[in-house]
């Protein structure tokens, strides 16, 4: 996973096969830096896995904060 920041936006590229525990790590990471930072753009570019296993990330975004998120 690469998470890098440019033109007000935080980008992730996951280019590694998801699971649960990985999707929770990255959760506490993309969290704390847009928390950190305030950050409202997200782009999530998922190279990977299914999106599935995305859901909870997205759900608790949506409930935590008012940004922007973008899955590709």
């Amino acid at each position: 996973m690469d998470i890098f920041y440019t033109n007000e936006t935080l980008f992730v590229n996951i280019n590694d096969e998801l699971t649960q525990n990985s999707v929770n790590i990255m959760q506490k990471r993309i969290f704390r830096i847009i928390e950190d930072y305030d950050i409202d753009n997200i782009v999530l570019k998922n190279h990977g896995s299914s999106n599935n296993l995305l859901s909870p990330f997205v759900n608790d975004y949506k409930k935590k904060h008012n940004g922007n998120l973008q899955i590709m």
